[in-house]
């Protein structure tokens, strides 16, 4: 081979070599550009003025004090009152909660934000108008199922996101309706309480939530704090069988059932019982201070003013008895009123058969 030859054979060689290069480094350009433009979507924000009107310009949005949240975590939702031409149309409020999507594979190299912001339009009539996902705007990417689950709470009733029984949200949200479901949940209770009086939606509860201790299944997952300090959730009461119990200190009657209850539960042989006491009172409400006396260190003691736990788990009523076996299924559901009933129930739990229902 000449030496003209070998230059043009080391020319052709350093050339494909170089364009093999370029072609590499393109395609890394490309993928780089693709991952910041996919980050920059899954950090989009949108301001909630800028949605309603992107919806409706003719809408104005004025700036109310926050709405009390009712169930107890102790921040309000920020809250806008909607006119149109002077007129009221509803509210807007504001919640957040766990972007439980933000584990997913695709998702974890973009550094998606660990909070989801949503803005909830209720109209004057209480019906959920429009969803809109505010911080981050697309927490899922270019994901047709999350724009599925903005759009299955619209036309819904406020009472009916406090009350129902079926899951509203569409289950094409995948882990995200379960923390998206509990949150516009919460939000209702406050805009029911919030539209109506605190006594409309303690009554509505009570007709509806009550119902929904069902017997035969899990007793609801709660996590709440005695007045000891001690941390008890579902978890906790398994293993033993349990009296849960929810009243009103100042009510006499239901002082004497709580006692009676308790008494009887106590005194049985053999495996102890786990008693929770859920007293609807602060720790100086009427009564509280003798009840707690009077049932003893050995019970669980709860203090909820608000009755966010009992609503929580179902029993906002007072007096009400729930008998739970080892595995914290409901076993017996019952009023004050009913103690006969529920001795009965407890001595067949005890004895490790199933009351009737």
């Amino acid at each position: 081979m000449t030496r003209h030859e070998k230059e043009r054979e080391q020319a052709t060689t350093v050339y494909r070599s170089s364009r093999r290069l370029v072609v590499v480094a393109c395609a890394l350009g490309l993928l780089l550009a693709a991952w910041c433009g996919a980050i920059v979507l899954t950090h989009l924000r949108q301001n909630v003025v800028t949605a309603v009107h992107q919806m409706d310009p003719s809408l104005e949005l004025r700036k109310t004090e926050d709405l009390v949240d009712r169930v107890g975590s102790g921040k309000g939702y920020q809250w806008y009152t909607v006119y149109k031409d002077g007129q009221f149309e509803g509210d807007v409020y504001l919640f957040t909660f766990d972007n439980a999507a933000s584990r997913r594979l695709y998702l974890v190299p973009l550094f998606v934000p660990r909070q989801i912001t949503w803005a909830v339009y209720f109209d004057d009539a209480q019906t959920v108008q429009h969803v809109w996902s505010l911080s981050p705007r697309f927490p899922t990417g270019l994901d047709a199922r999350y724009s599925k689950l903005l759009d299955s709470l619209k036309g819904v009733a406020c009472r009916d996101l406090v009350t129902t029984r079926e899951p509203i949200l569409s289950a094409e949200g995948g882990e995200l309706t379960l923390p998206a479901g509990v949150a516009i949940g919460n939000l209702a209770i406050s805009v029911y309480a919030s539209r109506n009086s605190t006594a409309d939606l303690n009554q509505l509860i009570a007709e509806d939530r009550t119902a929904r201790l069902a017997t035969h299944e899990s007793f609801p997952l709660f996590s709440a704090t005695t007045t000891t300090g001690r941390r008890i959730d579902t978890t906790i009461l398994k293993g033993h069988n349990t009296l849960f119990i929810t009243a009103q200190p100042s009510c006499g009657s239901c002082f004497d059932a709580v006692v009676e209850s308790v008494d009887k539960t106590r005194a049985l042989s053999g495996d102890p019982w786990n008693i929770v006491l859920v007293v609807f009172a602060g720790a100086d409400g009427s009564g509280s201070q003798a009840l707690m006396a009077r049932v003893g260190s050995s019970v669980d003691v709860i203090l909820d003013p608000n009755r966010n736990l009992g609503n929580e788990v179902f029993m906002p009523d007072s007096p009400y008895m729930a008998v739970l076996d080892k595995s914290a299924t409901v076993l017996y559901k019952g009023g004050g009123d009913k103690l006969p009933d529920l001795f009965t129930a407890i001595d067949i739990v005890q004895a490790g058969g199933t009351p009737p229902e």
